[in-house]
């Protein structure tokens, strides 16, 4: 497989585990939001345009539930609202995924 083809198939992959998974949405959440500054999880806004952390219209809310994953426990909402945002940060999950291991569950599930 080339690794344009293995990177296609880990988009959709870490997509779906995003959406449907707590462990990966949870990780995803703390991966996305360690991308972002220091100045930016204290505002919980993004203020430096470096295509990482969160978008704009994500950041209050995504660093505000970031905060809080290992304090409370999330409400169906947050949950609700944290499966219809984090695939789009696929690729900063993507960037720190040992690849073999990555390459081993997406066998596993096909």
């Amino acid at each position: 497989m080339t690794q344009k083809a293995f990177k296609a198939q880990a988009k959709q992959f870490i997509q779906v585990k995003l959406t449907t998974d707590i462990a990966w949405m949870f990780k995803g959440l703390t991966v996305v939001y360690n991308n972002q500054t220091a100045d930016e999880q204290r505002a919980e806004v993004t203020s430096n345009h470096n295509r990482k952390g969160f978008t704009p219209a994500d950041a209050h809310f995504c660093c505000s539930v970031a905060k809080k994953i290992n304090k409370y426990p999330l409400s169906e909402k947050q949950l609700f609202v944290l499966r219809k945002r984090l695939p789009k940060y696929w690729k900063q999950v993507y960037n720190i995924c040992d690849k073999d291991k990555l390459a081993l569950q997406m066998s596993a599930v096909a």
